[in-house]
């Protein structure tokens, strides 16, 4: 059995992990003294832990007193060490440090203790640190697989290269791809050990193992054909059609019925264009026009011999007993007409920086269809407490942008704001061709 991931360390910063929480008292300009954490083992039972303390020269000699807690998620001290230092001259000071009955880690219960660092000289507190961890024992049992505490732990992974986005932060990058990813089903990131600290970090808030692929086993084999980032999100950040092909069969919670690519083919009226479906219903209807083209039992489901006219194709999805249970549908559209805005959830942003706010512009026609050949410029003026971070869509160049208008890409656009504070009102007054819209964000 080899276990290559037992302690996963993270940082916090309010709801992301992102920066460090650390208070330097009575000292003046005195630089932050580190503390690090590492586990010696972890188990259900307990886990034993050792909290390091680097000292800066000026401490070495010292007579100091070095305590160490650790606290639950509700601020319960679970285990303490204090340590009297005497003419010690070692800059690197270890305390060891049990929990008994441990809370660990889990993609569904991702718990965190407190570890709390306090440097005393005399009664004067110079440094109090703080740092967030998660406890999780991971690792690989040859013919068995990955184990997560105890239990075999099926890897729904992808593949991360990192950004793509040049004029975007790559934290803010990250944490959005990460949030993506986990609502795709994705529960474990493959990364590069130059990647690795900062992704475990934020996985670890989100609910995702990364695993570094430095550690050059045979546990890696299992990673064959797994998604690439690229494969399911684009360059603005928006779900490609893969993504819910992975989503249909990761997602056993989700209903999925998914219909690609789209129904505006110009110029190809009357030839084979085919249509594919990504689903977890156990079989599915196709109607082009109102007229079925078959039935398919699969979560890919692919009509070859569909014959492209301007309309309608549907999707229905029929339980086990012929129940209809959803239907989905692709529709021409007509000309641009207006715009749709999706606000999704803030980021916040490590250091006290405030918030990122993701907004998905699509074009439709008046109907509220996409108007997937929509390519013009669309640009966008702020008012209210919020800036423009970037405009990005999701094109292989020229996809990124500080400047306040971009060309939609398949009728679509990101726009990225930047507020620095989480109950900020920003008024996006957006305009293109043929359409406008004017929007509200809270």
């Amino acid at each position: 059995m080899k276990r290559y991931i037992q302690l996963t360390l993270v940082v916090l910063c309010a709801l992301l992990p992102l920066c460090s929480i650390a208070q330097n008292v009575g000292r003046g300009n005195q630089e932050f003294i580190d503390i690090d954490v590492e586990a010696t083992y972890i188990s259900t039972e307990f886990a034993t832990l050792i909290v390091k303390t680097t000292l800066p020269k000026e401490l070495i000699g010292k007579e100091l007193k070095i305590v160490a807690e650790i606290k639950n998620n509700v601020g319960n001290i679970v285990a303490y060490q204090d340590m009297q230092l005497i003419d010690n001259q070692q800059n690197e000071i270890l305390q060891n440090i049990s929990i008994e009955n441990p809370w660990l880690w889990s993609e569904n219960n991702t718990y965190f203790y407190v570890v709390e660092r306090r440097i005393y000289d005399d009664e004067e507190i110079i440094d109090n640190s703080k740092i967030y961890i998660a406890l999780k024992d991971f690792y690989y049992v040859e013919n068995r697989g990955f184990v997560l505490n105890g239990e075999n732990y099926n890897l729904r992974a992808v593949r991360y290269r990192g950004s793509q986005v040049s004029c975007l932060d790559d934290t803010i990058a990250l944490i959005r791809n990460m949030m993506l990813l986990r609502e795709m089903g994705c529960n474990t990131i493959l990364v590069d050990e130059e990647l690795y600290p900062k992704i475990e970090r934020i996985c670890n808030v989100i609910g995702v193992i990364a695993v570094n692929s430095a550690t050059i086993d045979k546990s890696l084999n299992l990673f064959d054909g797994i998604a690439d980032l690229n494969d399911v999100i684009d360059n603005a950040f928006i779900p490609k059609d893969k993504y819910y092909y992975y989503q249909s069969i990761w997602r056993k919670d989700l209903e999925q019925l998914h219909l690609l690519p789209h129904w505006n083919w110009i110029g190809r009226e009357g030839e084979i264009t085919p249509i594919l479906a990504y689903t977890n219903y156990p079989k599915i209807e196709l109607f082009v026009n109102e007229n079925s083209a078959g039935i398919s039992e699969s979560c890919r489901n692919l009509w070859y011999d569909v014959e492209y006219s301007p309309g309608e194709v549907k999707a229905v999805a029929y339980d086990a007993d012929n129940k209809v249970i959803k239907t989905e549908s692709l529709k021409t559209p007509s000309k641009a007409n207006k715009i749709d805005v999706e606000v999704h959830q803030k980021i916040q942003l490590p250091r006290g920086r405030g918030f990122a706010t993701f907004v998905t512009v699509s074009v439709t026609d008046e109907y509220g269809t996409l108007v997937n050949d929509y390519n013009k410029k669309i640009s966008v003026k702020i008012k209210g407490d919020g800036e423009l971070l970037c405009m990005l869509n999701g094109s292989k160049s020229d996809n990124c942008t500080d400047k306040s208008s971009i060309k939609a890409h398949n009728g679509k656009v990101t726009i990225v704001i930047h507020s620095q504070d989480e109950d900020a009102q920003t008024t996006l007054l957006i305009k293109g061709k043929g359409v406008k819209k004017e929007t509200e964000i809270f």
